[in-house]
Order: structure tokens, then sequence, then C-alpha cells
């Protein structure tokens, strides 16, 4: 059931009666991280080192040095709890390589986040890594968000190929989808709003590397200062309304959703269940 206000340009608006908010526990999630959630956090003193995943496919993000280990209750978005990692500590956390992380060429994938990251930084390698399964400047890299020279995060699927660009996004609350719409064609968003999409010969390639957050564990030059809300990973390529479902999810949550372009569909109210 819906009903019809009269907003004050004069053109009519339809919304939904209030309900249960929806959340991606309704659909099937290949990896759900969600920073809010004190239950899959293990820490101590503030250094976590473990964050469980939410799609009850095990897995789970853990780092066991305490050095590297990045903190929980240290910073915000929209008032809500996120992760930092911490560039100078070398912060990163792993989950081992599983199947249900791996996305063959036929299969595609969406990808959702929300975070803040700081400014690229040179550590020798051209790569500040959000996060990544494989090596990302490598042919066998399967999908991963990356910040670069400019600033802006990219977003990459199967042959390194790059999904989407922009302007500078550092020191800002956002929220990141990558869609790899079908085999070989990927496409990204910033706060739902589109960044072009990009063509990739191979599509996206299984690997038995891990997926890892904060960095690369294939190299120690690519950490990045980042905080991060929350991440959704989803086997398949889904539709526009799945996408949108996503980010008006994550919007209204984060209080992100002015973020939103006027025409998105949660831009003035929240997904339902």
């Amino acid at each position: 059931m819906s009903r019809n206000i009269v907003i004050p340009t004069g053109k009519r608006l339809t919304l939904p009666v209030p309900g249960a908010l929806w959340t991606p526990a309704a659909i099937t999630t290949a990896a759900w991280f969600d920073a809010t959630d004190a239950g899959t956090i293990t820490e101590s003193g503030g250094a976590v080192s473990q964050w469980n995943d939410k799609s009850g496919n095990g897995n789970n993000l853990a780092q066991s040095t305490p050095a590297q280990q990045p903190e929980t209750g240290l910073n915000t978005i929209g008032g809500l709890n996120v992760i930092n990692f911490n560039r100078d500590n070398d912060d990163i956390m792993e989950a081992p390589n599983a199947a249900s992380l791996n996305f063959d060429g036929d299969g595609g994938l969406s990808m959702f986040a929300v975070l803040n990251h700081e400014a690229y930084e040179d550590q020798g390698s051209g790569v500040n890594v959000i996060c990544t399964k494989g090596d990302p400047l490598s042919a066998t890299s399967a999908y991963f968000m990356r910040v670069n020279a400019g600033d802006n995060i990219r977003l990459h699927g199967g042959d390194n190929r790059e999904a989407a660009a922009g302007a500078a996004t550092n020191g800002q609350d956002l929220i990141a989808s990558f869609v790899n719409e079908v085999a070989t064609v990927h496409e990204g968003w910033i706060d739902g709003t589109s960044l072009g999409t990009a063509g990739d010969a191979n599509g996206l390639s299984d690997n038995t590397e891990p997926f890892s957050v904060g960095g690369d564990y294939n190299q120690s030059q690519r950490y990045m200062d980042l905080n991060l809300g929350e991440l959704i990973v989803i086997a398949g390529p889904g539709s526009t309304a799945a996408r949108q479902q996503l980010e008006g999810y994550l919007a209204w949550k984060w209080s992100l959703q002015l973020n939103l372009p006027w025409n998105h569909p949660y831009r003035y109210y929240a997904p339902r269940a």
C-alpha cells in the first residue's frame, strides 16, 4: 500500500506506508561485514583480531598480529561505528580463499561498501587497496577496490579492468557500488551515480588467494587509511532494482540518503521489507 503527499514544488510523490526496514538478511550474500554489529567483532582494547562474516559462509576477516590490527570504536560514519585501518601501522585483515568468494566470468558479482578514505599515498607500488581478491596488478586478479593518485575510488574486475574513476573522493563519507553486469562488462557507482562501464575480454577470474581488506596480502606497499562501515559481496550481477535497494539500505542506515541523486528511488524513503 502507498499514500500520496504533495511536496512544496507541487509535484506528487508516492511513498510507501511505513513497515519493517529491508536488510541484506533477506537475500543471499557471499560475504557481509557490518561494523555496527558488535557481536561480529572480536577486539581487545579496541584492536580488532577478527571481524565475522554475516552471510553465513564463514568468510571471517582475521589478523593475528597485534601491530597490524585495525581499530573499532575510534571513528564513525553517520554516528555509527566503523573499523579504522591505519596505513602507518600496516593494518590489514584477511579471509581465506573460499568457493563462496570466487566468481567466474559467467556468474558475475556485485559489491557494495560504506567508507571514508584518506588521500592516496605512493608507497612504491602505485596502489592503495580498500579490498581485493588477488593481486590487483596481476592479470589473475578477481576483483578489488582501490584508490589511485587522483584520490578517487577505482573498481576493478577480471583482468585488471577498471570499472570506475571520477572526481577525488578522499575525506568523504560515501557508498561505493560495483557490478559485473555480464561476463565482460563492469560498472561502478559512487552514491548511486554511475561512473561508467569498462570492458574486459576475459571476464572475472577465480583464484586461490585470500580476500583482504585494508591492503593487499601480496604486497607490503598497498595499505590504505580507511574507515570501513559495511562491506557486502554478492554472487551474480543482480538487477538495477536490486542494486538500488542495497544502496538505499546503506544510505538510510548510515545517514547518507542525501548523497543519492534526486531521482534515485530511495533518496526520499528507505527500502521496506
